[in-house]
């Protein structure tokens, strides 16, 4: 729950504090195949990895749907705007998650 009173709708919006030891490490899960198996095909974001092979991993059903739907959202919205460079967006993406992961390793 948040100050509010109110429940936390998404995993993401729990402060590392409450989080439980789960919780994080499902994030981490999730962090390392949005990382490594989001690629770029006719500059559109593609999970490179099936249902079977995600859900393999551990991480809850309800993961799955809610990625396809945020490369759905995404990929939509870069149509939209007219993004010609979306491999150079998920370039820098990994590449910051990784810069970041090595930083908090050093903790």
């Amino acid at each position: 729950m948040d100050i509010k009173g109110q429940k936390y709708n998404f995993l993401g919006q729990i402060p590392d504090s409450l989080r439980t030891e789960e919780q994080t490490e499902l994030i981490k899960k999730l962090q390392k195949i949005i990382v490594n198996h989001i690629v770029v095909k006719d500059n559109k974001q593609v999970l490179d990895i099936s249902k079977e092979e995600f859900l393999a991993t551990g991480i809850p059903e309800r993961y799955y749907q809610m990625v396809q739907r945020n490369i759905r959202d995404n990929n939509a919205h870069f149509d939209s705007v007219g993004v010609s460079n979306v491999d150079e967006l998920v370039r820098k993406t990994k590449e910051d998650y990784n810069k970041l992961a090595k930083e908090t390793e050093k903790f």
